[in-house]
C-alpha cells in the first residue's frame, strides 16, 4: 500500500522540484565583446601597455582591454546590446565587465540581465543607455573620485580630468557614489563635479561647460543610434529587435 502511495505521489514530487529549480534559476551568464561602430583618428587598444595596437572597424574588445584615444581620436562602441558609448579624444578606459545573462543558449530573446562596468582612467565618455525590452540592466562607470551607476533610459557624460570628475545627466537619472561613502542622484538637466564644495547637483543651464556637454551628448546619442541601426540586422538591435 505504501509503495502504491509513493508511486502516486512521484509526479507531485517531480513537479515540486522543477518548480523550485525554476524559481531559483538565474540564467546562463555569458561574457560578450564590445564592438566598433565608428573610429576617427588614432585609437589604440589591447590587454597590456606593450600590446596596444590600432583599432579597426572590425575590432572587438574583451574584459581586461584598454582603449586609448589620441588628441584627435574618437571611437563609438556598442559595449553590450542596448548600451552605446562614445570615447572622446585624449581618453583612456579599461573594460572591467561585460556580461549578458540569458535563459538559455538562444541567440535572440530570453534576455534576463545585462551588466557593464567601465573604469574611465582619463578623458570623456558619453553613454546612451537604452531602455531594455523586458530585461534588467546594470551599468557602472568608475573613476578615481567616484562610481556612477545609471538607470536604463538615460544619456549622460562622465569626464575625468586630473584630480576631478564631472558628471552631466542629459536624460533619465544617474547615481554617484564618492570614495568617502557619500552618494547622491543627478537628474536630467543637472551636473555635479567631484570633489566640489557644492553638495547638490547644479542645473546645467547655470554652467557653460555643462550646456556644451549636454548639446554634444544629444548629438552623440543620435549618431550612435543611427550607426547601430545602419550596421546591425534587426534581430541584433536589442532592445529594439524586430
Amino acid at each position: 500500500m505504501s509503495w502504491i502511495m509513493s508511486r502516486a505521489l512521484l509526479p507531485i514530487h517531480i513537479a515540486l522540484c522543477v518548480g523550485l529549480l525554476s524559481g531559483c534559476w538565474e540564467g546562463i551568464s555569458r561574457r560578450v565583446l564590445a564592438t566598433v561602430l565608428s573610429v576617427r583618428g588614432e585609437v589604440l587598444y589591447g590587454s597590456a601597455e606593450k600590446n596596444l595596437r590600432p583599432i579597426a572597424s572590425d575590432s572587438t574588445f574583451a574584459v581586461g582591454d584598454v582603449i586609448r584615444t589620441s588628441e584627435h581620436g574618437q571611437v563609438d562602441l556598442i559595449l553590450i546590446p542596448g548600451i552605446l558609448a562614445r570615447v572622446s579624444e585624449s581618453s583612456e578606459l579599461h573594460i572591467e565587465e561585460l556580461k549578458l545573462v540569458k535563459d538559455g543558449n538562444e541567440t535572440a530573446g530570453g534576455m534576463r540581465n545585462r551588466i557593464a562596468r567601465i573604469h574611465l582612467i582619463r578623458g570623456k565618455l558619453t553613454i546612451d543607455f537604452e531602455q531594455p525590452d523586458g530585461a534588467s540592466a546594470q551599468l557602472s562607470v568608475i573613476t578615481d573620485q567616484m562610481t556612477v551607476r545609471a538607470e536604463p533610459g538615460c544619456v549622460f557624460v562622465v569626464e575625468k580630468d586630473k584630480g576631478a570628475t564631472r558628471l552631466t545627466c542629459v536624460s533619465g537619472k544617474v547615481y554617484a557614489s564618492q570614495k568617502d561613502g557619500k552618494a547622491g542622484m543627478v537628474a536630467q538637466g543637472f551636473f555635479r563635479a567631484f570633489p566640489s564644495d557644492r553638495q547638490m547637483a547644479v542645473p546645467a543651464t547655470d554652467d557653460t561647460r555643462a550646456q556644451a556637454d549636454t548639446t554634444a551628448a544629444i548629438e552623440a546619442a543620435r549618431q550612435l543610434r543611427e550607426l547601430r541601426e545602419a550596421q546591425l540586422p534587426p534581430r541584433n538591435r536589442f532592445p529594439f529587435s524586430g
